[in-house]
């Protein structure tokens, strides 16, 4: 009985694999928060010119449309009035 007590081979296993558990947990932790923040950078980024890019399309269909439909309907409407029409939509600077 005396050389069970004294025997600390088990111990010391177990603390090895309480350390290697911590530390296990430690990494995986690490390399999802890294994930994670890899994964939010890049979509903010990439989210950020979409919507300037939409605006733009959309205010440049918008001054398109009246244009040819002064172009197609007004016929005693020259180019100036079409140009005016850009200018005021700041498609042309």
């Amino acid at each position: 009985m005396a050389r069970i007590i004294e025997n600390d081979q088990g111990q010391w296993i177990m603390l090895s694999g309480l350390v290697m558990a911590i530390a296990l947990v430690f990494l995986v932790t690490l390399m999802n928060s890294a994930a994670v923040t890899g994964y939010h950078s890049s979509s903010n980024a990439l989210e950020f010119p979409k919507d300037d890019i939409r605006d733009l399309v959309s205010q440049s269909r918008d001054a398109t449309s009246q244009a040819v439909h002064i172009a197609h309907y007004g016929r005693g409407i020259g180019f100036k009035a079409i140009a005016t029409i850009f200018k005021i939509n700041n498609i042309i600077s």
